[in-house]
């Protein structure tokens, strides 16, 4: 029989005078079960040694401004320094969300961004 045919006999199969994967696997079944053995010991060692961090410090894209305005009341507050100060950077790219406070004399104004805005 040529050697470029596939000789199949029970689980024995051989290509090119070659066992394939499959078959040494089943011939050598107590070395696949010892490998894979090691495999999950190694695997589960390595898990308990990766360092996790439940709670990841990041910095949220956000910017805040304050405006302090002595002696005024917070209506003229609102009206001639948050309303101004919103449209102003309402025009900003990626901007998300925008609050404000006034109160007497102190206004603040906060910019929430998208993330991956730079």
């Amino acid at each position: 029989m040529p050697e470029h045919v596939i000789q199949t006999t029970g689980l024995h199969v051989q290509f090119l005078g070659l066992q394939t994967g499959a078959a040494q696997c089943v011939a050598h079944r107590r070395q696949m079960f010892m490998l894979s053995v090691i495999v999950v010991l190694l695997g589960g060692i390595s898990l308990t040694r990766l360092p996790v961090d439940l709670m990841p410090e990041f910095a949220a894209p956000m910017i805040s401004v304050s405006v302090n305005y002595e002696g005024v009341g917070p209506l003229e507050m609102e009206q001639l320094i948050t309303r101004p100060l919103e449209q102003t950077v309402s025009a900003v790219s990626g901007l998300q969300q925008v609050n404000s406070t006034s109160s007497e004399g102190s206004s603040t104004v906060r910019l929430s961004f998208d993330w991956g805005s730079d």
